[in-house]
């Protein structure tokens, strides 16, 4: 085997030796219906969430994984905590939309959507790290179970 069979060798996924055992459901870290800004700010510390993740690789160009472990440890505040109210538009109007962004879904799917409100983390205590602040859970459907409504524009 030459060098380069050596590596692809290295780095290709190997075949699956055991079989894949079904996912179990997420924990539900916290409850955040009615929760206020702050407290749902300290929640997101406790772990990496989807906005977190390509900072933790090293992949987010607005962010170094330096700064997310300040942020995470309490050592730095983000951008979303120093924002302390609802008035920075790009907020305001994300928060503002998304139950629109959901029923127009709906309209053009013909899925259900249901609001999560929770922290969800995972169940595998080695990876309870990992966190999840979900939109919508898709009600009934193999293909989509998660619905993120985003709003862009400047």
């Amino acid at each position: 085997m030459n060098q380069l069979e050596n590596i692809k060798a290295e780095i290709l996924p190997q075949p699956l030796t055991q079989s894949i055992q079904p996912s179990k459901a997420a924990k539900r870290l916290a409850n955040t219906k009615g929760m206020n800004r702050q407290d749902w700010l300290q929640v997101r510390k406790q772990g990496i969430g989807s906005s977190d993740a390509a900072a933790a690789c090293g992949l987010n160009p607005y962010m170094s994984m330096l700064e997310l472990w300040m942020i995470k440890t309490g050592r730095m505040q983000n951008d979303l905590e120093k924002m302390q109210n609802d008035s920075y538009a790009p907020l305001y109007w994300g928060n503002q939309l998304e139950p629109l962004i959901a029923e127009h879904y709906q309209d053009k799917t013909g899925n259900k959507v249901r609001r999560v409100n929770a922290v969800l983390q995972h169940s595998d205590e080695d990876l309870h790290f990992m966190l999840a602040n979900l939109d919508y859970a898709v009600i009934a459907s193999n293909e989509v179970q998660i619905l993120e409504c985003k709003s862009v524009g400047q």
